[in-house]
């Protein structure tokens, strides 16, 4: 079963979170509020010029401007892993539908279990099967593997993957815009690229999930997995 209602409150649970920090960090006067109620500790060179810390109430414009600057520096970075944490979350959600394909159609994952060395497709292990419990769990081991081994490498070869399997379209405009997440990912976490990530950017990608979970429930449906699917509710 692709289980999208699980993901999609995973997707709203994380979004909410989102949403209730950015409300929090947004606000001025709370910031301020917050700020004005820090106790500062500065660094001062004494007289035998060693460094001693002086705590003052922060009522130094500088310093409370500067405690705010380091609150949006800290959001900025909570927004660049959120965009991390979307990414990963488009990954997982892919790798779930490919499986549950391969569970329906298990003839479709001859193309993916391989053998790179040798050139073999659809080859399995001998001892895997006879230590199967039984040709259901066999069939799940086996689609995970498949699954996983579809969607390794390369974002686009992926998604080519998700179609090729489901023998289904995904709309374009959606691979488009989880193509450029997965990149923005991958610059973050890959080249610790120091790039802005504003707040409709992270607002966008959760959009792209929800979507996503949509696009992918109606494929499962029509290729004959179960789904557990609210927006197909919705439909109904």
């Amino acid at each position: 079963m692709f289980n999208a209602g699980k993901w999609v409150a995973e997707v709203v649970s994380s979004l909410g979170s989102y949403n209730a920090l950015q409300i929090f960090i947004t606000h001025k006067e709370t910031i301020e509020f917050h700020v004005n109620k820090l106790t500062i500790k500065r660094l001062v060179v004494s007289e035998d010029n060693s460094m001693d810390e002086i705590e003052n109430i922060n009522s130094d414009t500088m310093l409370r401007n500067n405690q705010i600057n380091l609150i949006h520096e800290a959001n900025q970075i909570y927004q660049k892993q959120t965009i991390v944490l979307i990414a990963s979350y488009t990954e997982a959600i892919i790798l779930d539908f490919l499986q549950c394909v391969f569970v329906t159609h298990p003839v479709r994952t001859y193309d993916y279990l391989n053998d790179d060395e040798k050139g073999l497709k659809g080859k399995i292990d001998l001892r895997e099967i006879l230590e199967a419990d039984t040709k259901d769990s066999l069939i799940n081991s086996l689609s995970f593997r498949a699954a996983s081994i579809a969607t390794r490498g390369k974002f686009k070869t992926a998604l080519n993957n998700v179609e090729k399997i489901s023998k289904q379209k995904l709309d374009t405009e959606l691979s488009s815009k989880l193509s450029s997440l997965v990149e923005r990912r991958n610059r973050i976490v890959h080249e610790l690229a120091d790039v802005d990530v504003t707040n409709q950017e992270v607002l966008d990608g959760f959009d792209c999930l929800s979507d996503l979970i949509s696009n992918l429930g109606v494929m499962a449906q029509d290729n004959g997995v179960h789904v557990n699917n609210p927006y197909l509710w919705e439909q109904e």
